[in-house]
């Protein structure tokens, strides 16, 4: 509790600052962004979003298909051959997948957060051009906000410009 009152102590005497600083400006010396709603809504996420379920499902299948195969083998050991299961092979198989499963989530998990990079480096650079065309001195995330005027929210602007500028953004292929 101690820690929201000293953060919202700071927060209004920033305001306060901000305010004392752009009274004379024609515009507000500061401007706020909602950028949850441009992660969600932007063309750039949504194709984040699409590709990374479609290759998350490419490697589940991937893996359930090696799964099922092993579970074949383990079930049917060929007639007259030593059994898979009692010469652990199969164990050294299944844990072959399970290594390969991991890696497969690595791989999955940097790709979307490489191009989660893209689109956050984007946003950054769009909402500094348009701070600095309007004279703004800061921008803040509009959820860091307790209140603020019409007039400083800059989320439909921002949102619009990076949808025309990176309408999609390609994970990066992933090699085996």
């Amino acid at each position: 509790m101690i820690s929201v009152n000293r953060a919202l102590v700071v927060a209004l005497a920033l305001v306060n600052c901000f305010c004392i600083i752009g009274a004379d400006a024609a515009e507000p010396a500061i401007g706020v962004v909602n950028v949850d709603r441009i992660r969600t809504e932007s063309k750039a996420a949504r194709s984040i979003e699409d590709q990374a379920d479609q290759l998350r499902q490419k490697y589940q299948d991937e893996i359930a298909k090696i799964e099922d195969k092993l579970r074949k083998q383990a079930a049917l050991p060929a007639l007259g051959s030593k059994s898979t299961a009692s010469d652990g092979g199969f164990e050294k198989q299944y844990k072959n997948l399970q290594t390969l499963a991991r890696s497969r989530k690595r791989q999955w998990e940097n790709a979307v957060t490489q191009a989660n990079a893209k689109l956050e480096n984007k946003l950054s650079e769009i909402v500094a051009r348009i701070a600095q065309s309007k004279g703004l001195l800061t921008v803040i995330n509009v959820s860091a906000t307790l209140f603020s005027q019409e007039g400083i929210d800059l989320t439909t602007e921002v949102l619009e410009r990076l949808n025309e500028e990176l309408p999609d953004i390609k994970i990066a292929p992933i090699s085996d």
